[in-house]
């Protein structure tokens, strides 16, 4: 049995630490029940059908920002090294938005403004970037949760005039969408973008790179 090693905040499976396929979930581990999806979708719904597929699976212990920030370098770091040939990244949970980016909120959400969101949430644009280093394919799923009624000035809540980065699959919608189509469609092997995109639910919406050839897992 492979056992789950907690080191600097993250939870990842160093038997996988050299492959070639990693994930980021930024889900609802340790999140507070405040800013819970209004859903039975949780983080192990998208986590556990990557673990199987091959990927290693990184996260942060809870919801808090700094966490979520080092879950992410994390995945920097690997791609830097040249480690990262598939990338996934999921997003669950409340997003804000201002007129130009959108956050990824922690915990610690209440009140931010366009000027601290910053600090208190991670950039959807940032990761974008991040995932576009990848040397082979990369999805990004995100899943808005639930809207923060308290959020400062200039933003707003859920995902507005989202920047697409080249070679980017986006996948948006509810969660509980979402986890089926990452399960029935993107880690099914030899199943193109826009086959996936094809068989998706009503309520998900796929953007970006959507190629007829490539797939998330087509050799």
């Amino acid at each position: 049995m492979r056992i789950l090693t907690l080191i600097g905040g993250l939870a990842f499976w160093p038997q996988m630490a050299l492959a070639g396929d990693m994930a980021l979930v930024l889900g609802d581990i340790g999140q507070i029940a405040t800013l819970r999806n209004e859903t039975a979708t949780i983080s192990a719904d998208f986590a556990g059908p990557l673990r199987e597929a091959g990927f290693e699976v990184v996260q942060p212990k809870n919801r808090s920002s700094g966490n979520m920030r080092l879950a992410a370098q994390r995945i920097e770091a690997a791609l830097g090294a040249g480690e990262v040939d598939r990338l996934v990244i999921v997003v669950m949970g409340p997003i804000a938005s201002s007129a130009r980016e959108s956050w990824a909120l922690s915990n610690g959400a209440a009140g931010a403004t366009s000027l601290n969101v910053g600090v208190t949430g991670v950039s959807l644009g940032a990761l974008s970037d991040m995932a576009s280093a990848a040397r082979g394919r990369a999805v990004i799923l995100i899943a808005p949760g639930r809207s923060v009624t308290t959020l400062g000035n200039g933003l707003m809540p859920g995902v507005k005039d989202l920047h697409l980065a080249p070679d980017v699959t986006y996948v948006i919608g509810p969660a509980a969408s979402l986890a089926g189509v990452l399960s029935d469609g993107l880690l099914v092997a030899g199943k193109s973008f826009s086959e996936v995109a094809g068989d998706a639910p009503e309520d998900v919406q796929i953007l970006g790179f959507t190629s007829a050839q490539v797939g998330l897992m087509t050799d």
